[in-house]
């Protein structure tokens, strides 16, 4: 059985808002035990060292505890010119520098920016920055740097398993359900199955197959096989884990139960095996 964790995600959108001890309350409220801390900067001030020490201070006592850190995503680790890069991997620098007060077991990394094609250059600039950032990561106390797949070039499952294969770096994959059924006419399986030996993590939403539109698992407007996509992260056995990635719509009364309670049905949905559903 999976545990549930809660990416700080949802703090994004309709407005973005800064997380708050009170919203961790609702979360813990909503019945989850496990955080993702998405370090887009107007959600987690990680500059603010006053912001992160009252963090830090609430979870220890309360028993939802930070799972990932998932790194700011507008940082491009992949480009070329090397003072952007430079600059890109200081203010990452400064992000995982929260793991000092908020320790996680994961760092979630994405993998260049839309538009990046999968090319020389680019590949040298990811395994500097990754190499780097491995390190940093590890010093602070996190098993691993995880990298997230996503629907650019650079970023496509085929893409970061060769990359990992050729350089052998000692870093993982999240595996994102929602990214991957974005991915082309391949699907969640093909890409799964190419990420397989790297996975250690997965975020769960859903989408219409057009848009990344991060809805919950089970949405009446997505249209990914649940039952596919749920056998085959049961059937891997370093995912204890399932992190829900949703954007809030402002259409929820409480965001975070609603989005429990959507993860909920999923852990209870049947599988499919070879066309005939099985009882988990």
């Amino acid at each position: 059985m999976f545990a549930t964790a809660l990416s700080t995600y949802l703090l994004t959108a309709p407005i973005p808002a800064r997380l708050s001890t009170r919203w961790l309350e609702r979360a813990q409220a909503a019945g989850f035990r496990h955080l993702e801390l998405y370090a887009a900067p107007e959600v987690l001030a990680y500059r603010d060292r006053g912001h992160v020490r009252e963090l830090a201070n609430w979870f220890r006592d309360s028993p939802l505890k930070p799972y990932a850190l998932h790194t700011p995503p507008e940082l491009n680790i992949a480009d070329p010119d090397r003072a952007r890069r430079r600059e890109a991997c200081d203010e990452l620098s400064r992000a995982l520098e929260v793991l000092e007060l908020l320790p996680c077991q994961y760092v979630v990394q994405h993998f260049g920016a839309r538009g990046d094609p999968f090319h020389g250059r680019r590949i040298d600039a990811s395994y500097a920055s990754l190499d780097e950032l491995h390190r940093f990561v590890r010093e602070r106390g996190a098993a691993a740097l995880l990298i997230e797949n996503s629907t650019w070039e650079l970023a496509q499952p085929e893409r970061i398993a060769r990359f990992l294969e050729e350089t052998r770096l000692p870093l993982g994959v999240l595996f994102d359900t929602g990214h991957a059924h974005l991915g082309g006419k391949s699907g969640i399986e093909a890409a799964f199955e190419a990420l397989r030996p790297y996975i250690r993590a997965a975020h769960v939403h859903d989408n219409n197959g057009h848009f990344d539109q991060h809805l919950p698992p089970l949405s009446a407007a997505g249209s990914i096989d649940w039952r596919l996509a749920m056998r085959l992260l049961r059937g891997h056995n370093e995912i204890k884990v399932l992190t829900a990635s949703v954007r809030d719509t402002g259409e929820w009364p409480d965001a975070a139960t609603a989005v429990h309670d959507s993860v909920a049905r999923l852990l209870d949905l049947k599988t499919a095996r070879n066309g005939d559903e099985e009882e988990q």
